[in-house]
């Protein structure tokens, strides 16, 4: 749901939520880069926690792209693929030109690949909050002398190429 335009659309949603989705994990994303801004939070906490940094940011009179400070609200994909039981993220760099009858994108070849400054193992007795936290490539808060060094999408496709044996 990107917000706030999306608001009503989320707020239908989380009102209609079956009962075993109220534990599912969310992220709220600010308007930022590079994983910093990024907040899990379970579906029936949602509307608590945006409610909250609205009125944090009236308080402080802050400017934001978003009333809420949030600008995207969507469901956390939890099995995520790991590479050597590490989360890592895509640093894609786009560029979109050309005009109304003509749009094209194109992918800048230098995007990379960072990775997590730390292994992933899934345990089914912590907090799924937690394991959100820790799947999350926050290239702020992480030790980057301990993180593999990011790799080139060629990298990435060779790695893949190797795991499934084909394209």
């Amino acid at each position: 749901f990107a917000l706030p335009d999306g608001m009503k659309k989320l707020q239908e949603y989380v009102k209609h939520a079956r009962a075993e989705d109220e534990e599912s994990v969310w992220v709220l994303k600010e308007n930022k880069h590079r994983g910093q801004g990024v907040t899990p939070v379970k579906l029936k906490d949602i509307m608590g926690k945006l409610m909250t940094k609205y009125v944090e940011i009236k308080r402080k009179k802050t400017k934001t792209s978003s009333p809420y400070g949030y600008i995207l609200a969507q469901k956390f994909i939890g099995n995520q693929m790991l590479i050597e039981n590490i989360p890592f993220t895509f640093r894609i760099w786009t560029v979109i030109s050309g005009g109304l009858d003509s749009i094209r994108g194109y992918v800048f070849d230098g995007s990379i690949i960072p990775f997590g400054d730390k292994e992933f193992f899934p345990e089914h007795d912590r907090d799924t909050l937690e394991q959100a936290n820790d799947l999350i490539v926050n290239l702020f808060l992480q030790n980057r002398t301990k993180a593999k060094d990011p790799w080139s999408m060629t990298e990435l496709k060779q790695y893949l190429l190797k795991k499934t044996d084909g394209d």
